[in-house]
């Protein structure tokens, strides 16, 4: 399960700046930065979009992720969601047969015999930070993220902060850790993922076809309550 807040940035705000903010009782410190190319893949009638999920392969070096998310329940920009994520081998990329079971089944009953394809592309500039408690333990990663979202020649600019509770962190850290950097930088709770903003460019440009299988999102609900 992945639980993040999202914030848009609607000022100056730079990782020199994030690194010197005061969190106390927590601690905060550089992990460094990354370039991120992402592609998210869908089918012709977008059966994984319109079923409220997302397929993403992400590559950062010689690293490929693949990554399943599910439908989104979102409050005041806190995003909380299924997530199944997994390396892959260098050139596996579409390669179902090599993916992890679970995402295997997952995307199998989102799509059935239906091709993938790209959907659209971001590339994103990542500085990333680990937040400590008092104790040491790592409760929570903030992400600083700049770039661009590519969908069909349209473009759109991604320029926002993300905070991810980890397995040590609970949501009380979750929302301390933001009443302080709220405080400190001009930030906005950001509603919409990545995802749903490069969708929402697809379909200014080209409109999507088909529908969204209900037995689909039947059968990943009831997946998800079994998991």
């Amino acid at each position: 399960m992945e639980i993040e807040a999202k914030y848009a940035i609607t000022g100056e705000l730079d990782p020199a700046a994030l690194a010197a903010v005061s969190l106390a009782p927590y601690t905060l410190a550089a992990e460094g930065d990354a370039e991120q190319h992402d592609t998210i893949y869908d089918t012709a009638g977008r059966l994984i979009s319109r079923a409220a999920h997302g397929l993403r392969l992400r590559q950062i070096g010689p690293r490929t992720i693949l990554t399943l998310k599910g439908p989104a329940t979102v409050v005041d920009g806190v995003h909380e969601r299924m997530e199944l994520e997994a390396d892959l081998p260098p050139g596996d990329g579409l390669r179902r047969r090599n993916w992890p079971a679970e995402i295997r089944e997952r995307v199998r009953l989102l799509v059935g015999r239906e091709r993938l394809a790209p959907a659209l592309e971001l590339i994103v500039h990542r500085h990333t930070f680990m937040v400590h408690d008092a104790d040491g333990r790592p409760v929570a990663e903030i992400a600083l993220d700049d770039g661009t979202i590519l969908a069909t020649g349209a473009t759109e600019r991604v320029h926002e902060l993300e905070i991810e509770l980890k397995a040590d962190g609970s949501r009380a850290d979750l929302a301390a850790i933001a009443a302080h950097l709220t405080a400190a930088f001009p930030l906005t709770p950001e509603s919409r993922s990545k995802l749903q903003r490069g969708m929402a460019l697809l379909d200014g440009t080209s409109k999507p076809t088909g529908r969204a299988p209900l037995h689909a999102v039947a059968m990943n609900a009831i997946a998800d309550h079994l998991a």
